[in-house]
């Protein structure tokens, strides 16, 4: 009986190292080197999305929508306007960002899909220096505004 508990715990234990976000360090330099958009952005709404049956998805990619106004944007690709709507995983352990809250305020890094949808994680979204309740260093912000990141190594 004990070799079964055992087992279980073992199993459950691999369970849950394999379904938990994972974020390899990287420097916040080097984030925002490889983020697609940066930005400001202010949290109009949250939209967790549904399936067809009505049932939001536990386990998506995209499972929450984030709509925001950009109130100052520091990287973005040419040409391109920023979307309204950002995406995260439905939940931590897919690395998704669902705490953000209607009102919030907050210093966002991120990728673009090609059909230009915006996304955003735990792993990348928010690895600056220092952040507190959204709020970045000063430092921080003047890496963003004189773009000193760059030049980015490939």
């Amino acid at each position: 009986m004990n070799k079964i508990i055992l087992l279980l715990l073992f199993i459950s234990t691999l369970f849950q190292i394999a379904y938990n976000c994972s974020c390899e360090y990287e420097k916040p330099m080097d984030s925002m080197c490889k983020a697609d958009f940066i930005s400001y952005v202010h949290v109009k709404g949250v939209t967790r999305l549904k399936n067809a049956y009505g049932i939001p998805y536990k386990q998506s990619r995209r499972g929450i929508r984030y709509y925001v106004d950009h109130l100052e944007v520091f990287k973005m690709p040419r040409k391109m306007i920023p979307s309204h709507r950002i995406y995260t995983p439905s939940n931590a352990q897919l690395c998704g960002m669902s705490n953000l809250k209607k009102g919030d305020k907050i210093y966002l890094m991120g990728k673009i899909e090609k059909k230009k949808t915006f996304l955003i994680s735990i792993c990348h979204s928010v690895n600056f220096h220092s952040m507190i309740k959204g709020k970045i260093s000063e430092k921080d912000l003047q890496i963003l505004r004189k773009k000193s990141y760059e030049p980015c190594e490939e």
